[in-house]
């Protein structure tokens, strides 16, 4: 029978991407090193073929040749980790966290990514080489494959304005057919979330809340740093913009459309900062997106000497002074890569 060996892996940036204080008891080394230990065993232990599937990714463009990495991102982490692995070690590389797509050769192993949301499958069909391992003469890496329960007959399952109709999808000629016990046991939990999902709120905005640059009134993000300013004292916010994750459209509001603006279940923090801490908050967000991140009783100042803050007031800062700034707690712990500016900050309760 085929042996096959699985070595699992995680992106090293993963405290910085998640919250903090969920992943406080673990380390996220580099894989490489013990991606090759683990692979030794494996095969030591019979392993025809070793896939390696790692919460980390990649990205290229053009998909058409699965020899031509032109249209790829070369420095992403997957393909930064397989270069530094001896030819061999593993055959088969499954990425994600990026949301984009390969399905590429790359320093010998068949590496590929399915987009996001599940809405694509990846498929290699693997054949081993005489001499072990896998064979990329006679192994075959598919375009991600649209995946649904049901397609139009156009073919694809993606938003249509006008169809002839739907039709069962099929994957490799066979058709899929929907598991009624899972069905069964999902339907009342979905029929749940759908309820939640559709409740009005009893709001009715008057117009849309972007996140684009428009006005005060309109701009989504600024409104939610004010709010979040309301439960200090100094009546000071900084949000990051990846944050704020959707608009909200004029007209009444439901559940699922507030939820989907901040879909991660965060909190508000509140931090205690220096001056200068301030700046370099603003700046760390800033070199992030390229962009001013939403504030509250503050303004982001840029000129030829670099980013400064100062209070909107157009009160001097205290020297010395530690000031009360509310953000996201996904922030405050040290996501998205804030643990040198917070070390020395004070996290109020």
């Amino acid at each position: 029978p085929l042996i096959i060996g699985l070595i699992g892996g995680l992106s090293t940036a993963t405290t910085e991407t998640i919250k903090a204080q969920n992943v406080v008891s673990l380390r996220f080394p580099d894989p490489a090193p013990i991606i090759v230990d683990e692979a030794k065993k494996l095969r030591a232990a019979g392993a025809d073929l070793i896939v390696y599937v790692a919460h980390m990714g990649a990205g290229c463009t053009d998909l058409s040749d699965p020899h031509d990495l032109s249209s790829c991102k070369l420095d992403s982490e997957m393909f930064d980790v397989l270069k530094r692995l001896p030819k061999g070690t593993v055959d088969i590389a499954a990425g994600g966290h990026t949301h984009q797509y390969v399905g590429h050769w790359f320093n010998g192993i068949a590496t590929v990514e399915a987009g996001a949301r599940a809405r694509s499958l990846a498929r290699v069909d693997a054949c081993v080489a005489e001499e072990g391992g896998i064979s990329i003469e006679r192994s075959r890496i598919h375009q991600p494959i649209e995946i649904c329960g049901t397609q139009w007959l156009e073919g694809g399952c993606g938003k249509r304005d006008t169809s002839r109709g739907t039709q069962a999808s099929s994957y490799a000629d066979v058709t899929i057919r929907p598991n009624s016990a899972v069905l069964n046991a999902a339907k009342p939990h979905l029929a749940a979330v759908e309820d939640l999902k559709n409740s009005d709120l009893e709001v009715e905005l008057p117009f849309d809340l972007v996140r684009g640059d428009v006005p005060l009134e309109r701009n989504l993000g600024l409104l939610i740093a004010q709010g979040m300013a309301r439960t200090t004292s100094s009546g000071l916010a900084i949000h990051n913009r990846g944050g704020v994750r959707a608009n909200l459209e004029a007209g009444s509001v439901s559940f699922d459309e507030v939820f989907m603006v901040s879909p991660f279940g965060n909190t508000v923090a509140h931090l205690k900062l220096t001056p200068q801490e301030i700046d370099r908050f603003v700046e760390l967000l800033y070199k992030r997106r390229s962009e001013i991140p939403y504030l509250a009783g503050l303004v982001a100042i840029k000129d030829s000497k670099g980013l400064s803050v100062a209070l909107e007031s157009g009160e001097r800062w205290s020297a010395g002074q530690r000031y009360v700034i509310a953000t996201s707690d996904f922030v405050a712990y040290g996501g998205d890569g804030f643990t040198p500016i917070l070390e020395s900050a004070g996290v109020a309760n």
